[in-house]
């Protein structure tokens, strides 16, 4: 038969492809079932109780648990691992505590990390500030700064939290970052409120002093 075949070779790498795509699928269908490899499965590949939550086309939101598990040379290993399964369709049961250990300790620090968030929340002021379009003096801990790209450009917000509640400011505090302590004059511009927290925006800040964390906390 392979006297009619015009290109031999391919056909033959061809044929070995699909020898080896068939025996990776056996092993990954004996595999998965075993122990608690789906889980581990699922979290390597970003796929089933791991995979990222998409609210619309412009709005991807990643998994918390799948949020940097890539990064530096312990992500490398991670990377190898699942390559590892795509390619021959399972993990040594070594490897697979590797992974195993790894899903444990990022389940542990971000369930740290919700914990303090809850607490950070729990220790806040909820209440709006001031009147809408009334200028006032403002005094408090930068919470964070973001940006992003917009329509007409860079886009900055800002966090503050105060004693008498949480101030929005869509722009950035010169060179101030999370934890500075800022003090400034602004205008109420209306009152929010976002997964239950109240907030107070602002605009047309003036008069600004940013104390850097290390000196406001010394």
């Amino acid at each position: 038969m392979t006297n009619h075949i015009h290109h031999p070779d391919a056909w033959e790498n061809g044929k070995r492809s699909a020898i080896k795509r068939n025996a990776t699928t056996t092993r990954l269908k004996k595999w998965l079932p075993l122990k608690d490899h789906q889980r581990l499965n699922d979290w390597l590949c970003q796929t089933g109780e791991f995979a990222d939550v998409v609210e619309d086309d412009f709005n991807i939101t990643p998994h918390p648990l799948t949020v940097g598990i890539f990064a530096g040379g312990f992500g490398d290993l991670l990377i190898s691992f699942r390559d590892n399964i795509f390619e021959w369709g399972n993990l040594s049961e070594k490897q697979s505590d590797v992974v195993r250990k790894a899903l444990a300790r990022k389940e542990q620090w971000v369930l740290e990390a919700v914990s303090k968030r809850e607490a950070e929340k729990a220790s806040r002021t909820n209440a709006h500030i001031g009147k809408v379009g009334e200028r006032q003096w403002f005094e408090g801990v930068i919470r964070f700064v973001t940006s992003g790209e917009g329509q007409f450009g860079t886009w900055f917000l800002t966090v503050v939290d105060t004693p008498e509640g949480t101030v929005c400011w869509f722009n950035r505090f010169e060179d101030a970052e999370k934890g500075d302590l800022v003090e400034f004059m602004a205008a109420v511009k209306k009152h929010d409120e976002r997964d239950g927290e109240k907030q107070t925006s602002i605009i047309r800040a003036t008069q600004i002093t940013v104390t850097k964390g290390d000196d406001h906390n010394a």
